[in-house]
């Protein structure tokens, strides 16, 4: 997969969350980022691989620090959204 974006949290409340494969959330919970399991349209930013994603990421001061391997953890919506 390298459908790596960020939304807006009010677009990305109504993507297709089957779509999603993981996602994180910034600090104020006002963007996400997320890997993406095709391609979907609407999003801020785009990237072709989760280092170029993770860089800009760990380069702004309102998101968390995160890993190279972050976006490797699966989102599951009947866990992860109680």
């Amino acid at each position: 997969m390298d459908n790596y974006y960020i939304f807006t949290t009010s677009v990305y409340d109504t993507i297709d969350k089957d779509k999603i494969y993981s996602r994180e959330y910034d600090w104020n919970k006002e963007n996400v980022a997320l890997l993406a399991t095709e391609p979907l349209t609407g999003f801020i930013r785009e990237y072709n691989n989760s280092s170029d994603m993770v860089n800009y990421l760990n380069s702004q001061s309102s998101w968390p620090i995160f890993g190279d391997l972050r976006f490797e953890e699966e989102y599951i919506p009947e866990i992860d959204d109680i």
